[in-house]
């Protein structure tokens, strides 16, 4: 019985973590595609001078 409970616990916090995981993804993704988009305008912006 002792047993089955521990491995109940173990689901349940993989669970949280996979959940945590998403989360986190979901806030840190728009993020690093703004960064992403600046970065490509700034390189695209620093090209388009250096051709000049």
């Amino acid at each position: 019985m002792k047993e089955e409970s521990n491995e109940n616990k173990e689901k349940l916090y993989f669970k949280d973590f996979l959940a945590l995981c998403i989360a986190t993804f979901q806030v840190l993704l728009p993020i690093f595609i703004v960064i992403f988009l600046i970065f490509v305008v700034l390189a695209f912006l620093i090209v388009k001078v250096w051709i000049k």
